[in-house]
């Protein structure tokens, strides 16, 4: 049995697949990029690094409430 799919199925298909593949390798990117950045500041510079760029991140987000 051979499922037919209209023309926009198709293309919900394809650009979902183009969203997952690079949401995995950015995703990938960022655990190399931790581990390498983790490795040359060491444990404690790390984690004020981390900490860091989280409240940056987040403050934002804040003040559109």
């Amino acid at each position: 049995m051979k499922i037919r799919l209209n023309p926009e199925s198709k293309y919900l298909i394809r650009d979902s697949s183009l969203v997952i593949v690079a949401t995995y390798t950015g995703g990938a990117i960022l655990f190399l990029a931790n581990i390498l950045l983790a490795k040359k500041f060491g444990p404690q510079d790390f984690g004020t690094f981390k900490t860091v760029i989280n409240l940056f991140s987040f403050l934002p987000a804040l003040i559109d409430l």
